[in-house]
């Protein structure tokens, strides 16, 4: 068996391309000795008796001792759960010395590199919030997203924003825009942009085959994402309001609407008193 894998499953946990070559050969066929392994392989004996030695300080790699030894591989689950372990403990000291440290202001507009990437990003932004989110999501983006508003709105975060498919989450003040079918037949791409506490943005396109991203920015800069964060408020109450109109909606429970979604999304979000105290 040939397995040559390019930045594999396993190179995130540290294993270079020979180890998860041997590893995967020994999950396929167990109970090899080095000679063997090295041979199924085709690459050098001392090569694979390195790599070998290095499966066995991670654990991925059981061996039975003899003249030759024999080897084996941990079985997948196992050696995930042991990986897993390990990195919570590593997780739990990093924190606690690095974490304790405030990182000075930063202001800069990011641009961020991977669908990966901006996805995570998005999911940080929600999971992090406070007060109040802001939100204008293409459909396959909210499903991404589902379970991490979801968990915002049942913390209590006042989210606001417009869709372009039916989606609903308890407590959230979602807008189905009328004209979604246009939009969405308009534009290529899916959008994803979110104000977390008027104080983080992520405006982001990222491509409709869920593969690729067209362009994703991000940033702290109190003007930017506080002009940002007035903007797209504005266009999710005018979409609130044009479905109210189409509805009938009285002169009165309009001006309730725009007072309610001023009170409780404009000025009581932490980065309009952050930008004030500057200014």
């Amino acid at each position: 068996m040939r397995y040559s894998p390019s930045g594999g499953p396993l190179s995130l946990l540290g294993f270079n391309a020979l180890e998860e070559q041997a590893y995967a050969a020994l999950l396929h066929a167990p109970g090899q000795t080095g000679y063997k392994l090295a041979q199924t392989l085709k690459k050098p004996v001392a090569n694979i008796y390195k790599a070998l030695e290095s499966l066995l300080e991670k654990g991925a790699v059981l061996v039975e001792d003899g003249d030759p030894a024999f080897y084996r591989a941990t079985p997948i689950a196992e050696l995930f759960d042991k990986l897993e372990t390990e990195l919570r403990k590593q997780r739990k000291v990093a924190v606690r010395q690095l974490g304790a440290r405030t990182s000075p202001p930063d202001e800069r507009v990011y641009r961020l590199g991977s669908r990966e990437q901006t996805i995570q990003r998005a999911r940080g932004m929600i999971a992090s919030s406070k007060r109040v989110l802001l939100l204008d999501v293409f459909p396959n983006l909210v499903s991404e997203l589902s379970a991490e508003i979801s968990a915002a709105a049942a913390r209590g975060v006042r989210i606001a924003g417009q869709i372009y498919s039916p989606a609903q989450f308890s407590g959230a003040m979602l807008t189905l825009r009328t004209e979604r079918d246009q939009v969405l037949q308009r534009w290529a791409g899916d959008w994803m942009n979110l104000v977390a506490d008027g104080q983080e943005l992520l405006i982001s396109v990222l491509e409709r085959t869920g593969k690729g991203l067209h362009q994703a920015v991000w940033t702290r800069s109190p003007y930017l994402v506080w002009s940002f964060h007035s903007a797209l408020y504005a266009e999710i109450l005018l979409s609130r309001l044009r479905v109210e109109i189409e509805n009938g909606a009285s002169r009165r429970k309009l001006l309730r609407l725009i007072e309610g979604y001023h009170d409780r999304i404009a000025t009581d979000a932490p980065g309009y008193k952050r930008l004030r105290s500057q200014l």
